[in-house]
């Protein structure tokens, strides 16, 4: 978003592609690539093309790279193109099912084949991924806890194995059944692959249960800090993400706090929002009474990059709820457990009017009777005074 909004001067053209799926909202909220999609069309800088199905010609096209046609496999292949309706993701999996089993070609298949295909995509995967040695079929799950793309020297530490052997394990998935692809073979965290398809990291990821996908993802977010300790290029959505996935909530509000500040530092203001409201909806999981004053610092980060964004309006009324927000932990509260939670909210309140500040000189809007801090003062028990 950010680099679209400033080589509008230059002739470059970007391409992105997403799935209708990608643009469901959570509970009813705007999730933030149809943010970023609206903003881009607002501003007359995008333009969307619906991606079709395969046509019946770009279908048979396809089809002749795998089988030679005769009168039987004609019959088949419009059968096949009538299953799957021309989806290309259903299609060549079908196709590759096809070939995993070595029935590519055979004139036996053309005759009651119909009752040996599965009738859904996900139907195929269960059969693809089925037909993998054990060990394989194990790998290609535990990668599937990394999501869409994935990294080898993290996920043999997943599978307490060697490197090698999972490498291995990798080479054969790739180049046999297609089912990932190498993408970069240089890292600390060694080679990147990425599965051909997003549904079929979906599909491996639903076949681990339910307590298997939470253990594997608290020891991923332990595998990557542990590989990122001293590090400064962490990817600190992602151990945010596992940690959170894997119950360690109070892990994971730190590392959603890092990654919004990150993303503010990058002028990636969108995601440092996405980041923050997960942080916020991640306390609420915690014991209240000690993620408020980190409640705030999330609501600091919103307030500063929907001012950056433009949202002035939005950003006031944020700061509005914020600063009464904090004035009212401190009032409400007789002491605090340390000098630096005080210190911690007094802070926020700070950092909120000098937003507003810069809200007013960049926007002309005017605030009246906001924004003024109240010093509050108190004993504690030993009678020194806070």
């Amino acid at each position: 978003y950010y680099l679209s909004q400033r080589i509008t001067h230059l002739p470059v053209l970007l391409i992105g592609s997403f799935r209708p799926t990608d643009l469901k909202s959570k509970e009813g909220r705007i999730s933030p690539l149809e943010e970023i999609k609206y903003e881009l069309e607002r501003s007359n800088n995008c333009r969307e093309v619906a991606l079709e199905f395969l046509s019946i010609e770009e279908y048979m096209e396809y089809a002749s790279w795998y089988l030679l046609k005769d009168s039987n496999q004609e019959s088949m292949l419009l059968d096949i193109y009538h299953l799957t309706s021309g989806n290309p993701l259903f299609v060549s999996e079908m196709f590759r099912l096809l070939s995993d089993q070595d029935l590519i070609g055979k004139k036996p298949l053309a005759e009651g084949f119909q009752n040996f295909l599965p009738k859904t995509l996900e139907g195929v995967l269960r059969k693809r991924i089925g037909l993998l040695p054990r060990a394989i079929e194990k790998t290609i799950k535990f990668a599937s806890i990394a999501g869409e793309s994935f990294t080898s020297v993290p996920l043999s530490r997943l599978e307490s194995q060697n490197e090698t052997k999972v490498s291995e394990r990798l080479d054969i998935l790739e180049n046999k059944f297609k089912l990932i692809k190498l993408e970069d073979i240089k890292g600390i965290e060694g080679s990147t692959y990425r599965f051909i398809h997003a549904l079929i990291q979906t599909f491996c990821y639903k076949q681990l249960g339910p307590s298997q996908q939470v253990a594997l993802h608290k020891k991923m977010g332990t595998i990557l800090e542990d590989l990122y300790r001293s590090n400064p290029r962490v990817n600190y959505s992602r151990l945010a993400y596992h940690f959170e996935k894997g119950g360690v909530y109070h892990s994971a509000a730190r590392y959603y706090m890092l990654a919004a500040d990150r993303a503010i530092d990058t002028y990636a203001y969108h995601e440092a929002l996405k980041n923050a409201r997960q942080g916020i909806e991640l306390l609420a999981l915690i014991d209240e009474t000690d993620t408020r004053p980190i409640k705030a610092q999330f609501l600091v980060k919103m307030i500063a990059s929907h001012s950056m964004l433009g949202d002035y309006n939005v950003a006031i009324e944020l700061a509005s709820q914020s600063e009464s927000y904090c004035q009212d932990l401190i009032k409400n509260r007789p002491a605090f457990p340390s000098n630096s939670t005080l210190g911690t909210l007094l802070n926020q309140i700070d950092t909120i009017n000098r937003h507003l500040l810069l809200i007013d000189e960049r926007s002309g809007l005017k605030r009246a009777g906001f924004g003024k801090t109240t010093a509050i003062c108190w004993r504690n028990s030993s009678g020194r005074m806070l």
